[in-house]
């Protein structure tokens, strides 16, 4: 074993920064939709790769056997995780499974080459690489084929930039994959999958830090530390092996020593995200306590603003006028407060009937006021003129509803509000055609304080879902971007009160 080789070189490079782009994936991108199907790519990628290397260091066959196991776990992440970027989790998920059965089965039978002699041979040969080969081509073209689909269905900028970030990654990594595999099916044919690799790990975290992949904002600083971790535990892998390739006894002993101590420092870095998140937990609650008083004042708060708005409108001497504009102005920075919460406390519904045209009515005639340019159409079918439920928490989602619709069209549009009835339930749905939302912000739009809106709090649509489900019900999003969005509050005819 001589020195390191220009190939070897960018593969350590492209496995120090897949493992770094896993460490961010995990840390960084939990609550996010792709946070971990990113991260457990990426973690089989750079554990191939890395066995790969190894397997040039030391000489040892065995870490052959580990690139045969964890090479046919790569195609199902790829399509699993371009199906949440796409937002077609339902649509393809029969071929997402389909994919996850077929390779993993090649996965278990490469690794049973471990245990079972006759299938030593196998893992890693001819007929594996043909095999994997095959499966894998058409699962990139349907990988591809749907970025393409949602890249011209997308209108927003950051979505098609993102979206063009991830057809690079995919087209570039999974071209230089594919050369590993004919090559290793005997054909003679450059292996470029190491540098392909790393392409995809700065295409990949190009999309993290520019186009919020995570949905949310990733500091140069976690990915600094993280980067340097991983860099200081994958060069000391190395040396390792490079000192101690040759004697398995010692080979395993500073390779214990080296995975104790990363696993130490691993540990380090949980307990002070925990900590940051307990403290993040805190201050939540603090905030519940808050916005459930606040949420309380908004109602009577919107009969002000347009009561004063209806007198404006009347003949007034130039002293009842000032005094109007005052009321409006103080009670207007009023709202302005009370808006930055909501109610998010404890959910107990008290159950009675409803009368949801006139419920409709009430809330639609109160912010028609404010929304001039929005063209209001409200649909109630004879079926769904009257539920089970709180009227005042009912009401207060309604509202919550509206107004983030109005606020999607600020330049003005079409909003409709229905009740229909379907299969046992009625459904509740506020429909807009607004500035609409891509599939991984729709996926997080109900998580507590996750907001898009600057200065807005990330309360309305949680309290909604939780009035939803403290009646026995749920709450569900439709959003494209360009294209507005659909909410809607399912509630059950028989509704039970529950604790949200």
């Amino acid at each position: 074993m001589g020195l390191m080789d220009a190939s070897e070189w960018v593969r350590l490079i492209a496995v120090v920064g897949l493992f770094a782009l896993a460490l961010l994936s995990f840390a960084r991108g939990g609550k996010s939709a792709l946070g971990r199907p990113v991260g457990a790519l990426v973690l089989d990628l750079g554990g191939l790769h890395f066995s790969v290397l190894a397997e040039h260091l030391t000489g040892a066959a065995r870490w052959v056997g580990v690139h045969a196991v964890l090479t046919p776990l790569a195609p199902p992440l790829v399509l699993h995780v371009v199906t949440l970027f796409v937002g077609g989790r339902q649509a393809a998920r029969r071929a997402v499974v389909a994919a996850y059965l077929a390779f993993g089965a090649i996965a278990l039978v490469s690794a049973l080459g471990f245990v079972v002699p006759a299938l030593d041979g196998w893992a890693g040969g001819r007929g594996w690489a043909l095999l994997v080969l095959a499966g894998w081509i058409p699962t990139l073209l349907l990988a591809l084929a749907l970025l393409l689909l949602h890249l011209a269905g997308t209108s927003a900028a950051e979505e098609k930039g993102a979206t063009r970030t991830m057809l690079a990654a995919l087209a570039v990594a999974g071209t230089a994959a594919s050369t590993d595999l004919v090559a290793s099916a005997g054909y003679p044919l450059p292996r470029l999958a190491a540098a392909g690799a790393l392409a995809a790990a700065l295409l990949l975290a190009t999309a993290a830090f520019r186009f919020r992949l995570f949905d949310r904002e990733v500091s140069s600083s976690a990915a600094l530390y993280g980067g340097v971790m991983v860099a200081v535990a994958v060069v000391a892998y190395v040396v390792v092996f490079r000192l101690l390739g040759r004697s398995l006894a010692p080979l395993l002993l500073g390779a214990a020593a080296l995975t104790a101590i990363v696993v130490v420092a691993a540990r380090e870095l949980a307990v002070s995200s925990n900590q940051a998140k307990a403290q993040s937990e805190r201050l939540a609650m603090l905030g519940r306590f808050a916005a459930q008083m606040a949420h309380d004042t908004k109602n009577p708060l919107t009969a002000i603003v347009g009561a004063g708005q209806v007198l404006l409108g009347t003949t007034l001497t130039t002293e009842q006028r000032e005094y109007v504009d005052l009321l409006l102005e103080q009670t207007t920075r009023i709202r302005a407060i009370a808006e930055r919460y909501e109610r998010l406390g404890r959910v107990e519904p008290a159950l009675a009937q409803v009368d949801l045209e006139a419920l409709i009515a009430r809330v639609t005639g109160a912010q028609r006021l404010s929304a001039k340019s929005v063209a209001f159409h409200v649909e109630v079918a004879p079926g769904a003129a009257r539920c089970t439920a709180d009227p005042d928490l009912l009401e207060g989602a309604l509202e919550n509803l509206v107004r983030n619709a109005i606020e999607a069209m600020p330049s003005g549009g079409t909003l409709w509000v229905r009740a229909a009835e379907d299969a046992g339930a009625v459904l509740l749905q506020v429909e807009d055609t607004g500035e609409g939302m891509d599939a991984r912000r729709a996926y997080r739009a109900f998580e507590e304080f996750y907001t898009t809106k600057r200065g807005g709090s990330g309360l309305g649509l949680p309290f909604v879902r939780r009035v939803a489900e403290g009646h026995g019900g749920e709450a569900s999003i439709r959003s494209r971007p360009g294209e507005g969005t659909m909410l809607q509050i399912r509630l059950p005819h028989a509704a039970t009160a529950r604790r949200a």
